[in-house]
Protein backbone atom coordinates (compact mmCIF):
# COMPACT_ATOMS: atom_id res chain seq x y z
CA UNK A 1 0.00 0.00 0.00
CA UNK A 2 1.52 3.29 -1.12
CA UNK A 3 4.62 1.34 -2.11
CA UNK A 4 4.88 -0.51 1.21
CA UNK A 5 4.44 -4.21 1.88
CA UNK A 6 1.44 -4.62 4.14
CA UNK A 7 0.70 -8.30 4.03
CA UNK A 8 1.59 -11.75 2.84
CA UNK A 9 -0.80 -14.32 1.47
CA UNK A 10 -0.14 -18.00 1.11
CA UNK A 11 -1.70 -21.08 -0.42
CA UNK A 12 -5.46 -21.13 0.02
CA UNK A 13 -5.77 -17.39 0.71
CA UNK A 14 -7.82 -15.15 -1.51
CA UNK A 15 -7.30 -11.58 -2.52
CA UNK A 16 -9.20 -8.96 -4.42
CA UNK A 17 -12.28 -9.24 -2.23
CA UNK A 18 -12.38 -5.45 -1.82
CA UNK A 19 -13.33 -5.25 -5.49
CA UNK A 20 -16.56 -7.13 -4.79
CA UNK A 21 -17.88 -4.53 -2.31
CA UNK A 22 -18.73 -2.36 -4.27
CA UNK A 23 -17.66 -3.83 -7.61
CA UNK A 24 -17.04 -0.46 -9.31
CA UNK A 25 -14.66 0.70 -6.55
CA UNK A 26 -11.14 1.70 -7.55
CA UNK A 27 -8.40 -0.89 -6.97
CA UNK A 28 -6.64 -0.23 -3.66
CA UNK A 29 -3.55 -2.42 -3.80
CA UNK A 30 -1.22 -4.37 -6.03
CA UNK A 31 -0.02 -7.92 -5.64
CA UNK A 32 3.48 -9.17 -6.33
CA UNK A 33 4.14 -12.91 -6.36
CA UNK A 34 7.23 -14.02 -4.47
CA UNK A 35 7.22 -17.38 -6.25
CA UNK A 36 5.38 -19.20 -9.02
CA UNK A 37 1.77 -20.02 -8.35
CA UNK A 38 -1.67 -20.45 -9.86
CA UNK A 39 -4.30 -17.74 -9.76
CA UNK A 40 -7.86 -17.55 -10.99
CA UNK A 41 -10.02 -14.60 -11.95
CA UNK A 42 -13.71 -14.42 -11.11
CA UNK A 43 -15.63 -11.62 -12.80
CA UNK A 44 -18.04 -9.52 -10.75
CA UNK A 45 -21.13 -11.00 -12.49
CA UNK A 46 -19.84 -14.53 -11.89
CA UNK A 47 -19.01 -13.68 -8.28
CA UNK A 48 -22.50 -12.20 -7.75
CA UNK A 49 -24.11 -15.30 -9.24
CA UNK A 50 -22.02 -17.63 -7.08
CA UNK A 51 -22.63 -15.56 -3.94
CA UNK A 52 -26.38 -15.48 -4.58
CA UNK A 53 -26.33 -19.28 -4.44
CA UNK A 54 -23.93 -19.35 -1.46
CA UNK A 55 -24.61 -16.23 0.66
CA UNK A 56 -22.27 -17.45 3.39
CA UNK A 57 -19.48 -16.21 1.14
CA UNK A 58 -20.29 -12.66 2.24
CA UNK A 59 -19.83 -13.55 5.91
CA UNK A 60 -16.46 -15.14 5.15
CA UNK A 61 -15.36 -12.07 3.21
CA UNK A 62 -16.56 -9.78 6.01
CA UNK A 63 -14.51 -11.76 8.54
CA UNK A 64 -11.40 -11.53 6.34
CA UNK A 65 -11.91 -7.80 5.77
CA UNK A 66 -12.31 -7.20 9.51
CA UNK A 67 -9.11 -9.14 10.27
CA UNK A 68 -7.18 -7.28 7.57
CA UNK A 69 -8.48 -3.93 8.83
CA UNK A 70 -7.17 -4.75 12.31
CA UNK A 71 -3.81 -5.67 10.76
CA UNK A 72 -3.68 -2.34 8.90
CA UNK A 73 -4.58 -0.44 12.06
CA UNK A 74 -1.73 -2.16 13.88
CA UNK A 75 0.60 -1.32 10.99
CA UNK A 76 -0.16 2.40 11.20
CA UNK A 77 -0.43 2.47 14.98
CA UNK A 78 -4.14 3.28 15.12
Amino acid sequence: MNGRKVGKRSQGNHLGEMATIPPAHKRLASVLAAEDGVAAFLSEPDFADLASRHPEMYRTIAQVLARRLMQRNALIGA
